[in-house]
């Protein structure tokens, strides 16, 4: 529990930070744009021994022109037995199209896949019977996906919609592998 707790501390500190920094940089003279977005997150987490849906966040702060914006991504998805926790590097190849702008995405990074295990104590408790504890691989891991922008990619507030599928690369002997499918949905902020 002290660990979850410290972790998701780290965690939301390092998305204050890079949500803060997004909102004061600016853009290098060579560069056409900074942008940020935070975005809700579902989506399907499965592992060798178990499968559920989670819900969560993702934050991002890209540099670059219209075509081509690379950047950090946090990543904090949870379920009931399942979670995921990402720091990663990603791209987006976007096409101009008006209103509507599709794009592709890839990314790299640190994962931390957790499964939870609850062990049994004979204390009962308020929160109820047992002692709640996760279990973690973390594996380099990346990410494939599409998605649209709706509004303008200048300036501004506009809206990302996109779809991602997440798996690990590297893993144990005998761990599986570890694989998200996930929708997110969010805001976007360009200057």
């Amino acid at each position: 529990m002290a660990f979850r707790r410290r972790g998701a501390r780290r965690f939301l500190i390092v998305a204050a930070v890079l949500a803060t920094g997004s909102l004061v940089a600016k853009p290098a003279p060579a560069q056409q744009r900074v942008e940020t977005y935070l975005a809700g997150s579902g989506g399907y987490l499965r592992t060798p021994m178990v499968g559920e849906t989670t819900g969560g966040f993702a934050v991002s702060l890209a540099l670059g022109g219209s075509a081509v914006i690379v950047g950090p991504e946090l990543l904090w998805a949870d379920g009931v037995h399942l979670r995921v926790r990402a720091f990663e590097v990603a791209g987006r190849l976007r096409q101009r199209a008006g209103r509507v702008h599709p794009h592709l995405v890839a990314s790299l990074g640190a994962y931390a896949w957790q499964t939870r295990t609850d062990v049994a104590n004979p204390v009962v408790t308020l929160a109820g019977v047992g002692v709640r504890s996760w279990t973690e691989a973390t594996y380099l891991s990346g990410s494939l996906g599409a998605g649209v922008t709706l509004g303008s990619l200048d300036r501004g507030i506009s809206v990302p919609i996109e779809s991602r599928w997440h798996r690990n690369l590297s893993r144990d002997d005998g761990s599986g592998s570890r694989s998200l499918i996930e929708l997110r949905a969010g805001i976007r902020f360009t200057w």
